[in-house]
């Protein structure tokens, strides 16, 4: 670290995917240099089977960094107190623009508490595909996006068709959110048959985004 302190001028990226060997300590280590003169616009952590030591290390000070511009830390279960550090990241840091979140085990829960911070946020991107949020996890994500939000992936949950009318209004009143995805979530599905496609549904949907004009449903 003392090298890339000689070296604070520059921009740089830490790729530590797949590195399942790192220790908390080694975490903790990373914790300080995101919070130091060093400017980290890119970090990924993904992959990296953390511990919850590990997690708390890296994820409670990050609310001190302001220079990361995307964070991925996809494929590491989260829980409620993981992503309330995140959540304090994303209101703190007017920087990030970019949250990789997808197949953390994220549930309506968790959902609810980002979502919270997501709307003081100025994040443009973010993936909370591949989890297990719910109806209300939906609702509490699509009342809360800032208006620099342009994506928001949510394909491949949970969300089923108790939130069809929740999602129309929101497409409705949209004017910023440009691209939502929600594929493979059971609202597509008829009930009790999870392969059998709901037509109606996607018609609606399809029909509310044109509508909008603004927003692609993918």
């Amino acid at each position: 670290s003392n090298q890339l302190k000689k070296m604070s001028n520059q921009n740089w990226t830490l790729n530590l995917e797949y590195n399942t060997q790192l220790s908390p300590v080694g975490y903790r280590y990373l914790a300080d240099i995101l919070s130091s003169t060093i400017t980290i616009v890119d970090l990924c952590v993904a992959s990296n089977d953390m511990s919850e030591e590990a997690r708390t290390n890296l994820l409670n000070n990050l609310w001190k960094n302001k220079t990361l511009k995307n964070f991925n830390i996809c494929n590491n279960k989260l829980n409620n107190q993981d992503i309330e550090y995140v959540g304090r990241f994303i209101q703190n840091n007017s920087v990030i623009k970019e949250i990789d979140l997808s197949i953390c085990k994220i549930d309506d829960d968790g959902a609810i508490c980002l979502a919270k911070f997501l709307v003081e946020s100025s994040l443009e991107k973010l993936d909370l595909s591949q989890n297990s949020i719910n109806d209300r996890g939906c609702a509490s994500l699509l009342s809360s996006i800032p208006p620099t939000l342009t994506d928001l992936l949510l394909d491949n949950n949970k969300i089923s068709e108790s939130s069809l009318q929740t999602i129309l209004n929101f497409l409705a009143a949209n004017r910023t959110l440009r691209k939502l995805t929600l594929s493979n979530n059971p609202i597509f599905f008829k009930k009790g048959d999870s392969n059998e496609y709901n037509d109606a549904v996607s018609e609606q949907l399809s029909q509310a985004a044109k509508q909008n004009n603004i927003c692609e449903l993918d």
